[in-house]
């Protein structure tokens, strides 16, 4: 059998980078990551191009670093999503069975599904996403309805939309350098793939991907994602915090968050000072409050998770529905005291997501979750069109473990 590979790209474009991740798919068998480029991003604020040039600028010089290290040059791209534009809404429908002995038949799957999906989102808005929920027959939830019997089937689908302009800014930003948007994705599906495992999601867990504009979440169920969307703040909103409260410059600020950030005051803040270098025009160095830059950081991730706990209504966030808890990514996730201040807030347990054991180094942090995921989506997609004989994806992102081996690097 003659080979057929393809080269498929992952990319985010956040408020703080763009990175782009190039693997290589082998008759939808094997998946080599082949190129890595990531960049500082300009000219977009909270998953919003508002500078085109700055973006395509920023969007090129990661692509071309990734090509270069593939060697290759991606043929299609799987796009993470996000926004502070972004909403959600579910509708649910249910009909009864076509056939007079009432088995269920794929059309009925396909009529019932047509039907969820049909309630428009609003004018000026796109589905950037819409994700069903599991099948109902009679009641009783069932995997897989056809050829079995009752009366009434049910589905549910829970849309994510947003704004057609925007979102197709996004997408045209990738179609001037030519590069074709095979599919959207919302940041938090795609790293929820990577830090969840299949008994959590088929429990109940919540994954909240605290980027730098915003914080994108994805309540899964039954192994489904049963809710997902965005909230309008993230990492930047606690450097802006810091500048604002301590009189610094965006630069000091976010080295003060780097450094010496954390969500969570202690006692022992209020006897420690951070030093700080004068900068340009400042004569001789500045003191502040460990404990003020504790406070201040509380307060903003805090707030974060009583947003959340807002957004998603109580009859599903709690420990009865999702007894896999909170599991956060993303690069603010790494501030220490986050998880304590979640739990306080939300009541469940909260922790940080790993991604598997065989990435290496390089990807092993929690900001090349969705890079990641966004290639396990775009391995699934090819491994569907490639054959009875494809492996599981499980097990071949196993045998992945060394995949920053580069080829020729």
């Amino acid at each position: 059998m003659i080979s057929k590979s393809r080269v498929i790209g992952g990319i985010e474009i956040g408020t703080a980078k763009v990175s782009v991740l190039i693997g290589e798919t082998t008759n939808g068998r094997e998946l080599n990551l082949i190129g890595f480029g990531k960049v500082a991003s300009r000219g977009v604020l909270k998953g919003t191009v508002y500078e085109y040039r700055l973006a395509n600028d920023a969007l090129q010089e990661a692509v071309r670093a990734a090509e270069k290290m593939a060697k290759a040059t991606i043929e299609g791209v799987y796009l993470a999503y996000t926004g502070d534009h972004l909403d959600g809404s579910y509708n649910e429908a249910k009909i009864s069975v076509s056939s007079p002995d009432g088995v269920v038949s794929e059309k009925d799957l396909e009529r019932v599904e047509a039907n969820a999906k049909a309630k428009e989102v609003g004018e000026n808005r796109m589905v950037v996403q819409a994700l069903r929920g599991p099948y109902h027959l009679d009641g009783r939830q069932v995997t897989q309805p056809v050829d079995m019997t009752g009366n009434e089937l049910a589905v549910g689908v829970w849309k994510v939309h947003g704004d057609i302009n925007r979102i197709s800014d996004s997408i045209r930003l990738l179609n001037g350098i030519n590069l074709t948007v095979e599919e959207l994705i919302l940041s938090s599906i795609a790293s929820g793939q990577m830090v969840t495992q299949d008994e959590e999601r088929r429990s109940g867990v919540l994954v909240l991907d605290i980027g730098s504009g915003t914080t994108d979440y994805a309540l899964y169920k039954d192994n489904f994602v049963v809710r997902a969307g965005a909230i309008p703040v993230g990492g930047d909103h606690l450097t802006n915090d810091l500048s604002l409260g301590l009189g610094l410059s965006r630069r000091e600020a976010e080295y003060v968050k780097i450094e010496h950030g954390k969500a969570l005051p202690t006692a022992e803040d209020g006897q420690r000072a951070v030093v700080m270098e004068g900068g340009e025009g400042a004569i001789g160095e500045r003191s502040l409050s460990q404990l003020a830059i504790s406070q201040i950081l509380e307060a903003r991730v805090r707030e974060i998770f009583e947003i959340l706990q807002t957004t998603i209504t109580s009859e599903l966030l709690n420990k009865a529905y999702i007894p896999g808890g909170v599991i956060i990514t993303g690069g603010t996730s790494q501030l220490p005291g986050v998880t304590e201040v979640g739990s306080q807030a939300l009541g469940l347990p909260v922790r940080c997501g790993q991604n598997p054991k065989w990435v290496v180094d390089q990807l092993s942090g929690p900001e090349c979750s969705t890079m990641l995921g966004l290639l396990y989506r775009g391995f699934s997609r090819e491994k569907k069109s490639g054959g009875s004989e494809a492996r599981r994806a499980g097990g071949l992102f196993h045998k992945i473990g060394d995949l920053f081996g580069w080829r020729n690097m």
